[in-house]
């Protein structure tokens, strides 16, 4: 009984602090980005290099960046103020409203309606290899004690091999570059909405893309990676070419953006 008191208050003033930091966010949040510019949102497709992107945005504010992320991540509604920049993460109404800085989420493009003067990045990665990197990051995260429901789901995805990963991961996520452009995972689709962004760069280009940023944004990144997969594993070249083969549109979308930039 008491313990439900105890909690019951706990929401009560993680409510009232919400209310609170939404009045402030929205007195800090016309921000002079560049040009026309009020904001910088990242449709985050993972295992592209997101949270590197991300980390480095965050370390032009603080030098303790990895601790304010651990905040951003626990705060009830992912949004932290540093150096009075706001930044937010996965939220769909306060990223709608456009109260930040920077701004970031796996929502796809299609579920997402962003306002007026957002400045959008994109980072594309070789579909083969993100497969890989997203395969390698639950194998890791596995061994985790407390796993968020959404870890959960996706664990049962590795069963005991390569193989049956690939039988069980979703559609959406197996395409997951696609499908952030084009809910019908349709390719011309997929390339006029991904053109709409202002900046798009690619994974095995990284370091020249965040170049070509910052002379966008007339601002200067330090560069820093985030989450590498180091972990071992044994992947056969016929479940290779069977991937490979089942991610053809996504190459097929990827080759049609590199002909348009």
């Amino acid at each position: 009984m008491i313990e439900k008191y105890i909690k019951n208050i706990k929401q009560n003033i993680d409510c009232l602090l919400t209310v609170k930091k939404n009045i402030y966010c929205k007195r800090l949040a016309k921000y002079s980005i560049v040009g026309k510019y009020y904001r910088i949102y990242h449709y985050h497709i993972r295992k592209t290099g997101g949270k590197s992107l991300l980390f480095m945005f965050m370390a032009n504010e603080c030098q303790d960046y990895y601790k304010k992320y651990e905040e951003l991540y626990t705060n009830i509604d992912h949004r932290i103020i540093i150096n009075n920049k706001v930044f937010a993460l996965w939220h769909p109404i306060i990223l709608q409203q456009g109260n930040y800085y920077y701004g970031a989420s796996h929502i796809p493009y299609h579920s997402l309606k962003l306002p007026d003067r957002t400045f959008t990045i994109t980072c594309l990665s070789d579909p083969v290899d993100r497969i890989i990197s997203h395969y390698k990051m639950l194998l890791r995260k596995k061994k985790i004690q407390h796993q968020s429901w959404g870890l959960k789901r996706e664990l049962h995805w590795l069963g005991g091999s390569f193989e049956y990963f690939l039988k069980s991961i979703s559609k959406n996520q197996l395409l997951n570059q696609l499908y952030m452009f084009s809910k019908s995972f349709t390719i011309s689709e997929a390339v006029d909405n991904i053109l709409k962004c202002n900046h798009i760069q690619f994974l095995e280009s990284f370091n020249e893309g965040i170049t070509i940023l910052e002379n966008k944004l007339n601002i200067k990144l330090k560069l820093l990676h985030a989450d590498r997969e180091i972990c071992q594993t044994n992947i056969n070249q016929l479940a290779l070419d069977q991937l490979r083969e089942i991610l053809y549109p996504e190459y097929k979308f990827i080759e049609q953006i590199k002909k348009e930039i």
